[in-house]
């Protein structure tokens, strides 16, 4: 009988938990082609785990696999993300839109923000995210109306 050794639950999870912490610590998101290096770690699991070397090389590959399976996971929810975005061209500059107001402000310390779904965008060849958070500001210096 062959026994199989694995790491429980929870190591399985503080790695990966550990995984998506070290990305979150990158200033730019990784590129993908590096994903590709986990593909191989799950077989290499299936090594023999007879010695107490192999059963400790067996754990420390699982621990990368978790580590690594977590740091792309979140990196593939952040590009996900980022793919609904204003692009570049069109930051700092006006766009009309019309819309919805999909919830109600909320206060924050330097003023209110909104959820807005956009329904039709008046200015011409601008490209807006179907659902967009819009917001005011303060100014600590101007005097209150009235």
């Amino acid at each position: 009988m062959i026994r199989r050794y694995s790491m429980p639950h929870g190591p399985f999870t503080i790695c990966f938990t550990i995984g998506i912490w070290l990305l979150q610590q990158q200033t730019v998101l990784p590129d993908f082609v590096w994903a590709w290096l986990l593909c191989g770690l799950p077989f290499a699991l299936l090594a023999s785990t007879k010695t107490r070397w192999f059963r400790l090389a067996h754990a420390l590959l699982l621990a990368v696999f978790a580590c690594g399976l977590g740091f792309y996971h979140a990196a593939w929810q952040a590009e996900q993300r980022l793919i609904v975005s204003l692009p570049d061209a069109w930051q700092g500059r006006d766009i009309e839109v019309i819309g919805v107001v999909a919830e109600l402000p909320r206060n924050h310390e330097r003023g209110l923000r909104f959820s807005f779904d956009v329904e039709k965008i008046l200015t011409p060849q601008a490209s807006v995210p179907p659902h967009i958070y819009l917001g005011t500001y303060y100014d600590k210096q101007a005097k209150p109306l009235g």
